[in-house]
C-alpha cells in the first residue's frame, strides 16, 4: 500500500504496484506488458452460484465489464514523462503534490498521460478502515436532539445500553446470530396505506428500515398504521417501538436499545384484553421472540373478566418462549399508585411471568409519573427518551414515562436472545432483575443492559480462532491484498479475563512495521505486543494508543518469526492489521562514508589528554574508541528518475601498535541482513573478506593506516566496536577469557554495557591513572547495586568499590589504585540483578 497527499488534505491510499486496466483494451494490456515492463494478475473465474440463493433471470457474462490488473516490480521501462509539466496539466502545482513510494509516482504519471489520451485505466484504490463499528454512531441530523446516541442519557447512564450494544456487535462480529423479532402492541403506527413505514423529511428511510412486520388486531386483514393522529399521545406506538426498535447508527433519527440486532413487528391494537391475548398467539405461532405492552387497563371485574383465560394465555407464550414485558404505568390523565395494592393495571399486575418496568429520571430516583411497587420488576430510563420523527414531530422528539421505559427494556431483552437463543422466557426475566443494580426509596433494581447481556453469553465471547490460546498453536495472519498488509479476517475476541490469543507472521527481510489493533474500550483493556518466536522476547516498538479503543505499534524488525500476543482484562471483539515495508532507515551519524575520499576515521584508543568528541576532533571526522550504531540503508543516484539502490560504508582505520596485552580489535556484530565485510590496506587492496555474515571480528595489522568497507543487497542495521583486547590466555591469573579492555576516560569514550550478573573487563592500569589515585566509573539509573573489584595476578581482590543506582538517578563508584602497580589488571563487575542491560562510563577523577 502506498498513499498519496495534496498540502493540506489528508492522503488517499492506494495499491502500491498495481494498475488497473479495461480488460478489454488488449493493446493497451500488451503495451504496459511489452513496453513497460508490467506483469498481468490472473483473476479467477466468478464461483458458482450457491444453491441457496434463486437467480431470477439469464445472466451473460460475456459482455460483463472486468479489470485486468497489471502489477509492477519496478518502475515503468521506457516512461517518458516530466512530473511537473504533467502536473501542470493536472491544474496543480507538481510542488505540492507527495507520493509516499517513487513507484507509485511513476505508475501515477503513467496512469495519467494514458487517461489523457481517454483510455480505461487508473490506480486501484483502498479504502481505510476508520474504527471500531460501534465506537461511533451518528444518527439524523437536523433533529430536536443532538445526533450521537452514545450521549443520551437514556443509552448513557446506569443503563450501560452502549456497553451492550458493543457486547451484541463483538458477538455478532465474531460469531453471528438470527435476527430476533420483537412485536409491539399498541396504538397508531406510522404506516402508510400498505402498511409500510412511513419517511419524514430529510430521511432517506426509515428508522426502522424496510424489514417490518405489521398486523392490525383491530380490523384484521387491513394495515396496521394510520396517516394522521389526533390523540393526547400521538404516534404513540410509533415511539414505542422506536425507543426499543429503531436501528442503531443508520443517520435517520432515534436508535432503539435492540436497534442493533431486532426487527419490529407492530400489532395495532386497541388495548383491549383481547389485543393482548391475541398477540400472543400470533407471537408465539410465528416465533417472535419478545412483546411489548406499553399499555393497560384498570380494575377489571371479578365477575366480568376471565382471568383464567388471561392467566393461562401469558403462561402458554411463556412455556413457548415468548417474553413478555409490559410498562407499569400511568397513563397521562391517572394519578401514580402503588402496585398492586392501590390498583390492579393489567398486565403490569397480576399477570403471571411478565416483566413490569417503571420509569426512572435523570437521577436514576422513580419518576415521579411512574407507578411503584412489588409489581414493578425493574426501572429503566423513562425521562427524556429520544423517538423516531413521525408525522406529528417531522424532527423527532423527546418523551417521557413508562410507556418508553418498558420498550427499553424489551430491546435489551432482544439482545439476550440474539446472544443466547435457548434461553427460556423465565431466563430472559430472571436475568434482567438480578443483574440490576441496587436501587434505593422506590426503586428496586435498575437495568443494568450490559450485565444483562453479559449474563445470557454466561459471561464468555465466542472465538472462532480458538484454540490459538499458546504460542505453539498462534494462527498465521492472512495477506490482505497484493501488498504486505497482513489480517487476521474481519474480527476475533478476547472471550474472557483469562483468555490469549497469539498470531503469527513472517518478516522476510529488515521492514518497518506497523501493528494496529482496535477493541471497545468500553468494554475492556486490551494489551498488545510483538514477539519473536525464536526467542520469545518482547520486541520494543514504540506505541500510540487509539482514543477510541486501540493501540498502534511501530518500529522495526529483522527477517524472522513472529507473534502477535493479545490479552485483555474483560471481553470483547477486535480486529488486528499487521503492515510491512522494507525498513527506510536514515543515515548514520557516519555520514558521508560512501566513498575512501569521504570515509570518516576510526580510532582505537584516544590519544593521552587529547581533547576528544565524537565526530569533529582537529578538522577532522574521527571516532573511537567505542561501541556506534550504524546503517545500510537506500539511497538515491542521480538522473531525471534517480535509481534506488544500498549504500555501502566505508571507513579509514588508524592503527596503533600491538601487544598481546592490548590488540587494536574491530567488531561488526548485530546486523540484522547478511553483510559482506572487507579489510583493506592503505592501497585498498583487500586483505580479508567475510561474506555473508552478520558478525565479524578483525585485528588489522598494528601501526598501519587501512580501510573496512561494509556492503549489503538491502538495508539493514548493524553495530561497529572499535578498541583495544586482551586475548584469552595471556594473563596471568585463573581468568582465562578475550576481555574488552576499558577506554581511557580522557578520551570521553561511549558508556559500555554490561548486560550478565558478572563480567571481566581489562584495565590498561598506566602511569597517569596511579597518579591520579582513583578509577572512577559514572552508573546509569538501569544500574541498581554493583560491586567493581579490581583482581591481581592470582585472580585475589586487591580493591573493591560498591555503588547503588536509583529510580532516574544514577551513582559513581570510585576504586582507590593510587598504591597498585600499573601494568593490565582485570576488572569485575557484579550486578545484584540484570534486568536489562545498564551503562557503565570511566570519568576523570572527583576533584578534591
Amino acid at each position: 500500500m502506498a498513499a498519496r497527499a495534496y498540502d493540506g488534505e489528508r492522503p488517499s491510499f492506494f495499491v502500491g504496484d498495481e494498475v488497473l486496466v479495461d480488460a478489454r483494451d488488449d493493446e493497451l494490456v500488451r503495451e504496459l506488458v511489452d513496453r513497460y515492463g508490467g506483469e498481468v494478475v490472473g483473476s479467477p473465474e466468478l464461483p458458482p452460484r450457491p444453491k441457496v440463493v434463486e437467480r431470477r433471470r439469464d445472466v451473460d457474462l460475456t459482455d460483463a465489464p472486468q479489470w485486468a490488473r497489471v502489477r509492477f516490480t519496478e518502475g515503468p521501462r521506457d516512461l517518458d514523462v516530466d512530473l511537473d509539466v504533467l502536473a501542470s496539466r493536472q491544474g496543480s502545482d507538481a510542488g505540492d503534490v507527495t507520493y509516499s513510494s517513487r513507484l507509485l509516482a511513476e505508475l501515477a504519471a503513467l496512469v495519467r498521460t494514458r487517461r489523457a489520451e481517454g483510455r480505461r485505466i487508473g490506480l486501484d484504490v483502498v479504502g481505510e478502515a476508520f474504527a471500531m463499528p460501534l465506537t461511533r454512531v451518528t444518527e439524523g441530523s437536523p433533529l430536536a436532539y443532538p445526533s450521537d446516541p452514545t450521549q443520551w442519557n437514556m443509552f448513557a447512564g446506569r443503563s450501560r445500553m452502549v456497553e451492550a450494544w458493543q457486547l451484541v456487535d463483538s458477538f455478532r462480529q465474531v460469531k453471528g446470530g438470527s435476527t430476533v423479532w420483537v412485536a409491539v402492541c399498541d396504538t397508531e403506527f406510522w404506516l402508510d396505506a400498505a402498511g409500510r413505514p412511513q419517511v419524514a423529511p430529510g430521511q432517506t428511510e426509515s428508522d426502522f428500515g424496510q424489514g417490518v412486520l405489521q398486523w392490525n388486531l383491530v380490523n384484521e386483514g387491513q394495515p396496521a398504521g394510520i396517516l394522521t393522529s389526533t390523540t393526547p399521545s400521538p404516534f404513540h406506538g410509533n415511539r414505542v417501538a422506536s425507543a426499543a426498535l429503531a436501528a442503531v447508527g443508520n443517520r435517520q433519527g432515534a436508535a432503539g436499545s435492540g436497534g442493533l440486532v431486532a426487527r419490529p413487528a407492530l400489532f395495532l391494537g386497541a388495548n383491549r384484553a383481547y389485543d393482548a391475548t391475541r398477540a400472543i398467539q400470533l407471537c408465539v405461532w410465528w416465533g417472535i421472540d419478545v412483546l411489548n405492552m406499553s399499555w393497560g387497563f384498570w380494575n377489571p371485574d371479578s365477575d366480568e373478566f376471565d382471568e383464567d383465560t388471561w392467566i393461562e394465555t401469558f403462561d402458554w407464550g411463556a412455556d413457548n418462549g415468548l417474553v413478555c414485558i409490559a410498562a407499569a404505568g400511568p397513563g397521562p390523565n391517572n394519578p401514580v399508585v402503588e402496585l398492586p395494592d392501590d390498583l390492579d393495571v393489567r398486565p403490569a399486575t397480576r399477570t403471571p411471568r411478565t416483566l413490569t418496568v417503571g420509569a426512572l429520571d435523570t437521577n436514576d430516583q422513580a419518576s415521579a409519573r411512574s407507578n411503584f411497587g412489588s409489581s414493578v420488576n425493574l426501572w429503566a430510563p423513562g425521562t427524556g427518551i429520544q423517538v423516531a420523527p413521525d408525522a406529528a414531530r417531522p424532527l423527532g422528539t423527546t418523551v417521557n414515562g413508562t410507556s418508553f421505559a418498558a420498550p427499553l427494556v424489551s430491546g435489551v431483552a432482544a439482545m439476550m436472545r440474539y446472544c443466547n437463543p435457548g434461553l427460556s422466557a423465565d431466563d430472559v426475566r430472571r436475568m434482567l432483575v438480578d443483574t440490576g443494580w441496587q436501587g434505593s426509596g422506590r426503586v428496586s433494581r435498575g437495568l443494568d443492559a450490559a450485565a444483562a447481556v453479559r449474563a445470557a453469553l454466561n459471561s464468555r465471547l465466542p472465538d472462532t480462532h480458538e484454540d490459538n490460546s499458546t504460542p505453539g498453536r498462534a494462527y498465521p495472519l492472512l495477506p490482505l491484498g497484493p501488498g504486505r498488509a497482513l489480517t487476521m479476517g474481519r474480527f476475533s475476541a478476547i472471550s474472557s479475563a483469562t483468555d490469549r490469543d497469539y498470531w503469527s507472521f513472517d518478516v522476510p527481510h529488515l521492514s518497518d512495521v506497523v501493528v494496529v489493533s482496535e477493541w471497545y474500550a468500553r468494554l475492556a483493556t486490551l494489551m498488545v505486543a510483538v514477539e519473536s518466536a525464536s526467542t520469545n522476547a518482547v520486541v520494543d516498538l514504540a506505541r500510540a494508543d487509539i482514543a477510541t479503543g486501540g493501540v498502534r505499534l511501530t518500529g522495526v524488525l529483522p527477517a524472522g518469526a513472529y507473534r502477535v500476543r493479545v490479552r485483555g482484562d474483560d471481553a470483547t471483539a477486535y480486529r488486528l492489521l499487521v503492515h510491512l515495508d522494507e525498513a527506510d532507515l536514515a543515515p548514520d551519524e557516519f555520514e558521508p562514508s560512501n566513498s575512501f575520499e569521504d570515509a570518516p576515521v576510526l580510532t582505537f584508543e584516544a590519544a593521552p589528554r587529547s581533547p576528544f568528541q565524537m565526530g569533529w576532533v582537529l578538522g577532522r571526522r574521527e571516532w573511537g574508541p567505542g561501541t556506534y550504531p550504524a546503517t545500510l540503508h537506500r539511497a538515491t543516484g542521480s538522473g531525471p528518475l534517480g535509481s534506488a539502490f544500498v549504500n555501502r560504508d566505508i571507513y579509514r582505520l588508524e592503527v596503533p601498535h600491538s601487544t598481546v596485552f592490548r590488540e587494536p580489535t574491530l567488531t561488526i556484530r548485530d546486523s540484522d541482513e547478511p553483510l559482506t565485510v572487507e579489510l583493506l590496506d592503505a592501497d585498498r587492496r583487500v586483505l580479508r573478506r567475510e561474506s555473508p555474515v552478520t558478525d565479524a571480528t578483525f585485528r588489522p595489522p598494528p601501526e598501519s593506516v587501512g580501510y573496512l568497507r561494509v556492503t549489503g543487497s538491502s538495508p539493514t542495521r548493524y553495530t561497529i566496536v572499535t578498541g583495544l583486547k586482551v586475548r584469552a590466555g595471556v594473563l596471568p591469573g585463573p581468568l582465562q577469557e578475550e576481555l574488552q579492555v576499558i577506554p581511557k576516560y580522557w578520551g570521553d569514550p561511549p558508556p559500555w554495557r554490561i548486560h550478565d550478573e558478572v563480567s571481566h573487563w581489562a584495565v590498561d592500569l598506566g602511569r597517569a591513572e596511579v597518579d591520579d589515585g582513583v578509577l572512577a566509573f559514572d552508573l546509569d539509573d538501569q544500574a541498581g547495586e554493583v560491586l567493581f573489584e579490581l583482581l591481581d595476578e592470582s585472580g585475589e581482590v586487591v580493591r573493591r568499590a560498591h555503588a547503588v543506582a536509583g529510580e532516574d538517578v544514577g551513582a559513581r563508584a570510585v576504586l582507590d589504585v593510587a598504591d597498585v602497580d600499573p601494568g593490565t589488571k582485570v576488572l569485575r563487575v557484579t550486578r545484584a540483578r540484570t534486568a536489562g542491560a545498564a551503562s557503565v562510563r570511566a570519568v576523570p577523577p572527583p576533584v578534591g
